[in-house]
């Protein structure tokens, strides 16, 4: 796993990290410099791709920090994403960000990572105080079936249950109270 570098090989028994590309063209400047990079090594034993894998690699990748006033509070504590009959989730989340067209509301963006038929259970936390779940297109514009039925569970939580197509991306808006 690494943070987005030019490549990698695996060939018998020996693993190659390409970082840095070290071309002269077009720009002469390219790789100079101090450079910073992050690797990890996730042994596995399933086949590429496999949810754990892409999993481990987005967590590397975007580690999703919410900045509110005078605190940062990483997602994971009030948006729960879990599987319904697959063995795993390959459903991923991409971005959480203010809403433009909607008051007081957030659009979530997420999507499936392993092109394969997804159900996931999607929860949130009564800190966000979710009060309606619908679906948007990119430019925030309500989709026909737009409301996705979420409902409270007995825990506080506000959770729905979404299917995802391979490779689907899907855009939400959480209305908040």
């Amino acid at each position: 796993l690494n943070d987005s570098k030019y490549g990698c090989t695996v060939r018998d028994n020996v693993m190659q990290l390409s970082l840095l590309r070290s071309s002269k063209s077009p720009d002469a400047t390219a790789d100079m410099g101090v450079q910073h990079f992050t690797y990890a090594v996730y042994p596995h034993h399933e086949a590429f791709p496999n949810m754990h894998v892409v999993h481990e690699a987005h967590e590397l990748n975007a580690k999703a920090i919410i900045k509110m006033p005078g605190h940062k509070i990483p997602h994971a504590s009030f948006i729960r994403l879990s599987s319904m009959g697959s063995p795993e989730c390959s459903v991923l989340i991409s971005a959480l960000y203010p809403a433009k067209k909607h008051d007081k509301a957030l659009i979530l963006r997420l999507y499936e990572s392993v092109g394969a038929e997804s159900v996931c259970k999607l929860s949130f936390s009564d800190i966000l105080r979710v009060h309606r779940v619908a679906e948007v297109n990119l430019l925030e514009d309500l989709s026909n079936s737009a409301d996705l039925g979420f409902k409270s569970d007995d825990d506080d939580w506000v959770t729905g249950v979404l299917n995802f197509r391979p490779f689907k991306i899907r855009s939400l808006v959480l209305v908040l109270a």
